[in-house]
């Protein structure tokens, strides 16, 4: 984390070259919830927002992350990565077993 001024911190990520791209931005200002309104509406509706060109759920956990991305399960814990492929007949199953998610069918 890399202070930039007053209440403003990067996470940064340096790659093998010793080049560094920042990977978040942290502003401690208080802010009212209609303030993220149009970033809400954007990721939740337009076609160029990831959120919508396919199905993910993710979850933080408490040494990392699961994530289902389309037909993708990732599950990160303390920093190291497992993908696994999941075919549409196993989805059901890892969304219960994973986020506690239970549909009773599935058509994709």
């Amino acid at each position: 984390m890399v202070k930039i001024k007053e209440g403003i911190y990067d996470l940064k990520r340096q790659d093998n070259q010793g080049e560094s791209e920042t990977l978040f931005r942290l502003d401690t200002k208080p802010r009212k919830l209609s303030e993220f309104e149009k970033a809400c509406h954007f990721n939740q509706t337009s076609p160029e927002s990831h959120f919508t060109q396919r199905e993910i759920v993710s979850l933080a956990t408490l040494d990392g992350r699961v994530t289902l991305s389309g037909n993708s399960l990732i599950v990160t814990r303390h920093e190291a990565k497992q993908k696994t492929n999941v075919s549409n007949s196993e989805k059901p199953s890892v969304l219960e077993q994973y986020f506690d998610i239970h549909i009773n069918h599935y058509d994709k």
